[in-house]
């Protein structure tokens, strides 16, 4: 039994923590998703400023938002990505990391894998190239709509969601230890709110945004409600309904 508990975690203890309504309806109004709020405003929350050298798998861009909440100034950040860009090197996670044993630091892998059609060789590659004490930080999804790339040259497709003990089984069989896992998003009432308003909403009009997080005002009101009925461990619809989860890896030193 998972304890009831809304700030702190344990090794193996799946945490939700409610962010504050006037932040996340801020992030939505700016265009954010829900999942992308909850993913921007936790990742601080899961470990202190990384340094050293970091390979970011999938990260597209060399300047993601994520860096600047992640990583101190003098972190070596390597991004990658199925095709190079600049500053972007060419990294397929189906194959062997073309890298040496205990290379990095730190590996991010954020919202990735569930593009990954073949997923059973990454975790003893990214274990092999991180250092021992090194953190894999993950993000995958799990109560998300489909979004692949649909382009004319789309290099990508969408096929997998994960559970959080999916995520736990996958990356510890290969020999990392789990520092902590978050639950992301704010419900199935509140997520599926959201989403059927933007799905209705014209986006002519230049009020999906607005509707969208005034919808979510409403959604979280109810969920946190539900979270606290009685008989049920606080925040158990989040945990077991959520939009994605994120998690810190260990390499055992």
């Amino acid at each position: 039994m998972l304890k009831n508990t809304d700030t702190k975690y344990t090794a193996r203890g799946l945490v939700h923590k409610f962010l504050p309504p006037h932040r996340v309806f801020m992030d939505l109004l700016s265009g954010l998703s829900l999942l992308r709020s909850y993913f921007h405003r936790t990742l601080p929350l899961t470990t202190q400023r990384l340094s050293g050298k970091i390979i970011d798998l999938g990260g597209k861009h060399s300047n993601n938002f994520y860096h600047k909440l992640l990583l101190n100034h003098d972190a070596e950040i390597i991004c990658t990505d199925i095709n190079a860009a600049p500053g972007v090197i060419a990294v397929d996670v189906e194959k062997a990391l073309p890298f040496a044993d205990a290379t990095f630091d730190h590996i991010l892998a954020f919202w990735l894998f569930e593009h990954v059609y073949d997923i059973s060789t990454i975790a003893g590659e990214a274990y092999r190239v991180l250092k021992p004490g090194g953190k894999l930080i993950v993000s995958v999804p799990f109560q998300h709509q489909y979004h692949g790339d649909n382009s004319p040259t789309g290099s990508y497709d969408d096929y997998w969601r994960f559970t959080h003990t999916s995520l736990l089984k996958w990356w510890e069989s290969a020999g990392f230890k789990c520092e902590c896992l978050y639950a992301l998003g704010e419900g199935m009432i509140c997520s599926h709110l959201v989403r059927t308003i933007q799905y209705l909403t014209p986006p002519q009009l230049g009020i999906r945004k607005l509707f969208s997080a005034a919808g979510y005002l409403f959604g979280t009101v109810l969920e946190r409600i539900a979270s606290i009925r009685p008989g049920n461990e606080q925040g158990w619809s989040q945990k077991i309904m959520a939009d994605g989860y994120l998690a810190v890896f260990v390499k055992p030193e």
